[in-house]
């Protein structure tokens, strides 16, 4: 017996690998843009919390 939702998930990670790379890169670059925000930020507070 098979498992649908597996194989629908590797399935649509294929085509998104194949078909729409880009929007993977945009994703990957916003999320990890949006971490860089976040520890810079989090160390400016520190900076003013302790100076």
């Amino acid at each position: 017996m098979k498992h649908r939702g597996v194989i629908g998930l590797s399935q649509a990670l294929k085509a998104g690998l194949q078909g729409n790379s880009n929007y993977l890169r945009e994703y990957v670059q916003t999320h990890h843009s949006i971490q860089i925000m976040t520890q810079k930020y989090a160390q400016l507070a520190v900076k003013k919390e302790y100076a």
